[in-house]
């Protein structure tokens, strides 16, 4: 089978070799494909490859190899450059060196073996060849140990691997390092072990040297206690318009046990339940989050899709609604095929990515359509990166950005506890020692104000305690408020009007108006600078009137820097609706008409009458609407009130003909007998009515644009209930439509 570096199975084929054991294979395009030694060791069969690079078991031949003198042949290795083969036997234990000769090949092959008693070594299994420096390397079962062997028969290294804990090894290979920003000729030791596949680096990096700074454990939340709960926290980042944190879960829907319709979760600084959403509709792995101040979006990593999403709420500003939007790029385009968490720094409108796999921090900023949709042909992000092995991080998952101090943090799931702090151009500036916390294993990284003292910033680390695929049942996860060092306190900012959740009309003149201090440089209010999500730029300054706000839902943010560079940010949403557009008709006709006399028109009489009684009232009106354009807002009928009653009628949609025919109806022609019927639900009722007074019912339904349309008053009781009609002097029947 042929499985994709990052373990997706990319296809299979059956090979007609009775009891192939994988240590005893080996591919070499040099040496024409896959190389497979028969298990009686008498044989050597060679399946070629296709143009397309796939094997072809049909065209396969052996070779008879009995002049070597196999008896139990437990690994194979080539080394393509000098057309070698290597071959470990049991049987000694020996290695032996297989030299073709020339244009004859393996028939008159030379032979060299290297003895394994005289080293030590009683029982290897598998053997792999580096080309980089010419040694072999075999694995030892009994003391979990990997050898290093020179060609002329010494042992250069020994590793313990007994931390892998390896039980039934199948092959070991050198192969490409899979972190895909690595030199390509940088390889590691790929091991496969029964259901898994291990990659070494046999190469310690250089690490840059920092010092440490010992963070203090302020605060913890026990996610493991909320309702619903949370057992394995990812991404987490701060909300500044609501002074609330938002973190994801990736892992709680695949827990029956504890899934309860919710993997995002906002909780105020000290913990307590918020909300709650479920965005397994389009995520299932939602695995880092990230907020973007200045339009108020979400970004929400997916590591087993290789994507990033973009979430832009909708009018009721939250995320994991029903009207959220959100676009999404693909991360493997530019290498990443393991997105972990994400960060984001406003001021240089910059996307980072963690990759767990690549050891790398992928930066991402939009090209000139200001959009983040992936890298050409896709779309026209730029994207560099660099690499976090040599900050000492070997298994990155979560990332935040601090604008306190304009630094990115990086947490490693191989450690518990160090956080690395780094400029964003991948410089080491210091280690964040973390063990106060007592975490099990590190994920995301969000930034905000302390939950015991606003003006102090502090570092929210997720931990997602034992893994589920270990413990199905567990429920383990915490969140750590942590401190961090900062030399510079960074800007206060507030704003003081509009109120959050304000709503406008479209040319209202809007006041914004906030105030800016800072510990070192004072007062700043004059330099803060205000954005909408929709409008951009849209002032400076402590306060400011606008009134050509777009139509929309706005977060609106004001920022501010210190002299340090160093920047706060303070955010609300206002929303501006549409001037409505009102238009009013009078009815084309409209009439009352009675049981006691089935067949007489009424429509010239300047009244409107219902009952219902020993003999019953109806009344009807037609309206012709024209001109509407826009969305339909509501609708509704007004009459107006001649004589008080306790029951006021309902309302209903009718047909605009006679009953029974395709005659349009008309008020002169109308009688008790020839009416449309009255049938269905009411559009709207009313009880009570009072004379000389206004009574509206509500028509929205029936209302679908332009068109003629007719409507019939009815009531149950004996109540005697009256209105003008368009035969009246004034006060006449009206259809008042709302548009936006």
């Amino acid at each position: 089978m042929s499985v994709t570096m990052d373990e997706k199975l990319e296809g299979s084929v059956r090979i007609p070799v009775a009891k192939l054991d994988s240590v005893n294979t080996a591919y070499d395009e040099d040496f024409g494909g896959l190389l497979i030694l028969e298990q009686s060791g008498q044989s050597l069969v060679l399946v070629p490859t296709g143009t397309d690079g796939k094997l072809q078991p049909s065209m396969l031949t052996r070779q008879n190899i009995q002049s070597w003198r196999l008896k139990k042949p437990k690994g194979m290795t080539v080394d393509h450059t000098g057309k070698q083969i290597f071959i470990l036997d049991l049987s000694g234990p020996s290695i032996i060196k297989i030299t073709p000769a020339g244009s004859k090949g393996l028939e008159n092959a030379s032979i060299t073996t290297v003895d394994l008693r005289q080293l030590g070594i009683l029982k290897p299994h598998g053997l792999a060849f580096d080309s980089a420096t010419g040694h072999l390397h075999l694995f030892s079962q009994d003391n979990q140990t990997l050898y290093e062997i020179a060609q002329s028969g010494e042992i250069v290294a020994t590793r313990n691997l007994s931390t892998f804990k390896l039980t039934n090894l199948k092959a070991l290979v050198f192969a490409p390092s899979f972190d895909q920003t690595d030199n390509p000729q940088q390889t590691s030791l790929y091991l496969a072990d029964s259901s898994r596949i291990i990659e070494l680096s046999l190469y310690e990096p250089v690490v840059m040297a920092a010092s440490t700074f010992s963070s203090v454990l302020y605060h913890t939340i026990d996610t493991s206690s909320l309702t619903p709960p949370s057992p394995d926290p990812c991404g987490i980042e701060y909300l500044p318009s609501s002074n609330t944190l938002l973190f994801c879960d990736s892992e709680v829907d695949e827990m029956t046990n504890l899934w309860a319709n919710a993997n995002l979760f906002e909780t105020t600084l000290s913990g307590t339940i918020v909300r709650t959403s479920n965005i397994r509709s389009f995520t299932k792995e939602p695995t880092g989050i990230a907020y973007n101040p200045a339009n108020g979006h979400m970004f929400i990593s997916e590591d087993d899709g290789h994507r990033i999403f973009e979430v832009a709420p909708g009018k009721d500003g939250f995320f994991g609604t029903s009207d959220d939007t959100r676009s999404v790029f693909m991360t493997s385009y530019f290498g990443s095929n393991d997105p972990e968490g994400v960060a984001f720094d406003s001021s240089s409108n910059t996307l980072f990515i963690v990759d767990g796999v690549n050891e790398e921090v992928y930066l991402i900023k939009p090209g000139i359509n200001g959009q983040f949709d992936g890298v050409p042909p896709y779309g026209d992000d730029l994207v560099t990166n660099f690499d976090t092995t040599i900050l000492g991080v070997h298994d990155p998952e979560g990332i935040g950005f601090c604008p306190a101090t304009g630094h990115l943090y990086i947490s490693d799931t191989a450690s518990r506890t160090v956080v690395a702090e780094v400029t964003v151009a991948g410089t080491l500036e210091q280690t964040i020692d973390i063990s106060a916390a007592s975490a099990r294993k590190l994920s995301g990284i969000g930034f905000g104000p302390s939950s015991t003292d606003p003006a102090s910033v502090a570092m929210y680390v997720t931990d997602r305690g034992v893994d589920n695929n270990v413990d199905p049942n567990e429920n383990d996860g915490k969140i750590y408020e942590l401190s961090i060092p900062t030399n510079n306190n960074a800007p206060t900012v507030s704003i003081i009007g509009p109120v959050n959740g304000a709503s406008y009309m479209s040319g209202d003149a809007i006041n914004f108006s906030g105030s800016a201090s800072d510990t070192e440089d004072g007062n700043l209010s004059a330099s803060m600078t205000w954005t909408s999500s929709i409008d951009g730029l849209i002032g400076n300054g402590s306060s400011f009137n606008v009134s050509n706000l777009t139509i929309g839902t706005h977060t609106i943010t004001t920022t501010v820097s210190d002299s340090n560079g160093v920047s706060s940010s303070a955010s609300v949403t206002v929303s501006v609706d549409p001037i409505p557009q009102i238009s009013k008709f009078t009815p084309t006709d409209d009439a009352k008409v009675s049981s006691i006399n089935p067949n007489k028109n009424y429509g010239s009489i300047t009244t409107l009458e219902v009952r219902k009684s020993t003999y019953t009232l109806h009344s009807y009106l037609k309206f012709n609407v024209t001109g509407l354009s826009g969305t339909m807002k509501n609708a509704k009928i007004r009459v107006y009130s001649v004589a008080s009653s306790r029951d006021g009628g309902s309302i209903y949609a009718v047909s605009n003909n006679y009953n029974g025919t395709s005659i349009p109806w008309l008020e002169s022609g109308l009688t008790y007998n020839n009416a449309p019927s009255i049938i269905g639900e009411p559009l709207s009722t009313k009880t009570k009515v009072t004379i000389d007074s206004w009574v509206d019912y509500d028509v929205t339904a029936a209302i679908t644009g332009n068109g003629e349309y007719s409507f019939a008053l009815a009531n149950i009781s004996s109540q005697y209930t009256k209105y003008n009609s368009s035969e009246a002097s004034l006060n006449l029947p009206e259809l008042v439509i709302e548009m936006e």
